[in-house]
């Protein structure tokens, strides 16, 4: 039954996720991204263009963005199984998921305060949204600790053999992205060119990165899960199959 609910959860945030991106791109409209060099005229204009719609997609955005807690809590739940004593190491990734969920929701706030109002001062507006991508983008501290956990376990742990949620190359995977998800706090320092926060290195990049990796994460959690659920269901039907020995007196 453990095994089944984390199985959900991870269902549950990855549905989580695809209408937390299908708002954003399709009903917000903010991929690609606009550029930075904007001036504030054309940015209130991009806001007013279909306006209901695209408060009513920061609406579902809001309501999706906490996507990364369910996966983030089975990612805590496993972990754990490999951690003796107090599991650090588990609540550290379980602190800086809950730390990313809301870094999901803030800038998507933002761009609803941004286009609440398209009267208003066109500076403020243009300032709002200026907020809304670097904070969307920039803060890259917690994910990073958040994968800390997963190199560490993955690099030093054999705990279920082959269906650990945590092979070596995950391990390898994840130094890889946190290389990779460093690189949007550079959108800080240029306005134009891949390092902008709609360039390729900054914003592209991360976006196929963070892409691959969560794709091998539930892959590898939804395995480690189903194959303790079979352990789970043996060891509560081995006590069924034993037989009293036979009397033969």
């Amino acid at each position: 039954m453990r095994s089944r609910t984390q199985e959900n959860l991870i269902w549950i945030g990855l549905a989580a996720a695809t209408v937390y991106t299908l708002s954003f791109w399709l009903v917000m409209g903010l991929v690609p991204p606009m550029s930075p060099t904007l001036k504030p005229d054309a940015i209130v204009q991009i806001f007013a263009t279909d306006n209901i719609r695209f408060r009513i997609g920061a609406v579902v955005m809001m309501g999706a963005a906490g996507f990364w807690l369910p996966i983030g809590a089975v990612i805590s739940k496993q972990l754990a199984r490999h951690e003796s004593g107090f599991p650090i190491w588990a609540v550290l990734q379980a602190m800086a998921s809950t730390i990313g969920a809301w870094l999901f929701a803030f800038p998507v706030l933002i761009w609803s305060v941004a286009a609440f109002d398209v009267t208003r001062n066109p500076e403020i507006t243009s300032t709002l949204n200026e907020f809304a991508w670097l904070a969307f983008l920039t803060p890259i501290a917690a994910f990073a600790v958040q994968l800390l956990p997963m190199v560490v376990i993955s690099l030093t742990s054999h705990v279920d053999g082959p269906y650990t949620a945590f092979p070596r190359w995950l391990g390898y995977l994840s130094i890889w992205m946190i290389g990779i998800g460093e690189i949007p706090v550079m959108a800080i320092l240029f306005k134009t060119g891949p390092f902008a926060w709609n360039g390729l290195i900054v914003f592209w990049c991360p976006v196929a990165a963070f892409s691959i990796w969560l794709s091998a994460v539930v892959f590898l959690l939804l395995r480690a899960v189903r194959h303790q659920a079979t352990t789970e269901e043996g060891a509560h039907a081995r006590p069924a199959n034993l037989r009293a020995p036979a009397d033969n007196s």
